[in-house]
């Protein structure tokens, strides 16, 4: 992993999106095909760690988190369970889906982020003895 580095956005409009929307515009323009296979787009790992035990991956498994560039110009965020068996680092064998899970993509000048969802349900406001 390098340090950390800066990447430049470059968007016309900003669009809050559910996870099947922006899954859809990464999978339908092949994204990860262009990054990965046919190297357009360059690869910055920002995060790499064991995953946690709630994600039911297996051991020896690594949870990435990985930036696809042009040069200084951001084009994705995407997650990423790489197995432990994978021979090609250039091209892993992926756990979970064994698909790339977008977070945040620039698509037609329209930057598609996924809303932040709370890790837990909100725990709801208790009356007082006088009432609401």
């Amino acid at each position: 992993m390098k340090g950390a580095r800066q990447f430049v956005y470059r968007y016309d409009a900003k669009r809050m999106c559910a996870p099947s929307v922006i899954r859809s515009l990464f999978n339908d323009n092949f994204y990860y095909d262009r990054a990965v296979v046919q190297g357009e787009f360059e690869q910055y790992v920002v995060y790499q760690a064991a995953p946690s035990d709630f994600s039911g991956q297996a051991a020896g498994s690594s949870s990435e988190v990985v930036i696809y560039h042009q040069g200084d110009n951001f084009v994705a965020e995407v997650h990423y369970f790489v197995l432990p068996d994978s021979i090609d680092a250039a091209d892993p064998d992926l756990g979970a889906s064994g698909k790339a899970d977008p977070k945040e993509l620039i698509h037609d000048d329209r930057v598609y982020y996924l809303a932040e969802r709370p890790k837990r349900p909100p725990t709801r406001a208790k009356p007082s003895r006088r009432g609401w």
